[in-house]
């Protein structure tokens, strides 16, 4: 199996796949536009605008740059599931074809992506959860690469954990594996199957409004979210579910209430551990304290809400909030798990770090944040400098774009 990157002379292998597609569509305006780039398709099952589905969003807003061209290929299922995907790529120009399911498990799909392959002759087919990857794995003729990122195992019950488990031996037949992190690079290693670790990246030029916010932004941000002015508030974004860690999170919070009383948690996103939250909160007698504002697509701009970030989490792939909530220049508490070490480094750690599931740790830790005003400048402007250095979109899309132009030096090496 090919899983090893390789390091083509620049351009070679795009040039190949442009010209095949030359010789295979006609010579029209559209197929000559076509043409100039090749095509990538980017399959995504998508139950929200999270971390991932907002990676797979900017690396297809960033691949042209990087030289190919890349179509969003969201799976509409039935109740509107995929809409907003759909809706944020179109939104932020990025090419789609919607494939539409009738039911969740269409059989149908398959002969619908082939017939889309065959319309847009994309020289790689590239997945992005378990649903698209055995969708990939019955379209894909011979002639089409097969690439599949794996954004984390998410395991929250024992369901989608066999589906987790499924996919992972599925995608050793791809002719490339991504994986978000080292560690998980490391995790799904086996023997004749090397997958490549590239690291998530974000938009950086979004979150400089964060950094530049005055105290008035501040203060007009937290009357948006109906926040006290003067509160001292712990925030968090993310998808409400059990391995976030987002009850120890609440837990450590009630036990800082009674010497803080100005203090407040925020956690922004959507899930089903939303009402749990709330019933937790009542029983701890912090309700008034927990805000749960839902998802928002204004993240860059309520960061400067919080005074301090922090995600507690079981397991992670390599967290786009953690990313962004750096980038923005705040400090951060977090759980050392899954990539998140690779962000905030291990000889100088620009985040305090705590034991996964450790209440009075974690209380500890944002105890020592929110008594530390100048530790909090100095981590957050350290953790600022480590984003914009390491975990660009730029950065990620080339590193991608890299991984193509081997898989097409490859098909040019075969037809010499």
């Amino acid at each position: 199996m090919r899983t090893t990157e390789e390091k083509p002379a620049a351009g070679t292998g795009r040039e190949i796949a442009a010209g095949a597609a030359i010789s295979q569509q006609p010579l029209g305006p559209d197929a000559l536009r076509r043409a100039r780039l090749p095509t990538v398709f980017h399959l995504r099952s998508s139950g929200g605008m999270f971390g991932a589905d907002r990676v797979v969003l900017d690396l297809c807003f960033e691949l042209p740059a990087a030289g190919y061209r890349a179509l969003m290929v969201p799976l509409i299922e039935p109740g509107g599931v995929g809409a907003e995907l759909r809706s944020a790529a179109e939104a932020a120009g990025v090419p789609v074809r919607p494939l539409v399911l009738t039911h969740r498990f269409d059989w149908r799909a398959v002969a619908r992506l082939r017939r889309l392959a065959a319309v847009e002759g994309p020289a790689i087919l590239h997945g992005h959860d378990y649903k698209t990857n055995f969708l990939i794995r019955l379209a894909a003729s011979p002639d089409i690469r097969r690439v599949a990122t794996l954004h984390g195992r998410v395991g929250t019950d024992w369901k989608l954990r066999l589906y987790e488990a499924l996919d992972a031996r599925l995608v050793r037949s791809f002719d490339r594996v991504i994986c978000v992190s080292e560690r998980m690079r490391a995790l799904e290693e086996r023997p004749g199957f090397q997958p490549i670790a590239i690291h998530n990246g974000i938009d950086l030029e979004r979150f400089r409004v964060a950094v530049a916010a005055d105290p008035a932004f501040r203060l007009r941000m937290r009357a948006l979210l109906g926040l006290p002015a003067d509160a001292e508030i712990i925030g968090s974004v993310g998808r409400l579910s059990a391995e976030k860690g987002y009850d120890v999170l609440l837990r450590a919070v009630a036990r800082l209430v009674p010497a803080r009383p100005r203090l407040h948690l925020l956690l922004i996103g959507n899930g089903h551990e939303q009402r749990t939250l709330r019933q937790l909160a009542a029983k701890l007698g912090v309700a008034d304290r927990l805000h749960l504002p839902g998802l928002r697509d204004d993240s860059p701009a309520l960061y400067p809400a919080f005074d301090v970030f922090c995600l507690p989490s079981y397991r992670e792939g390599l967290p786009l909030a953690l990313l962004e909530a750096l980038a923005a220049g705040l400090p951060a508490a977090v759980t050392a798990v899954g990539g998140v070490p690779e962000v905030i480094g291990d000889r100088s750690p620009v985040a305090l770090t705590v034991a996964p599931g450790d209440v009075e740790g974690l209380a500890q830790g944002l105890t020592r944040l929110l008594d530390d005003s100048d530790l909090r400048a100095r981590l957050g402007a350290e953790a600022r400098r480590r984003v914009e250095e390491r975990f660009s979109r730029a950065q990620m899309a080339r590193a991608v774009a890299r991984l193509y132009d081997g898989l097409l030096e490859e098909d040019r090496a075969a037809l010499e």
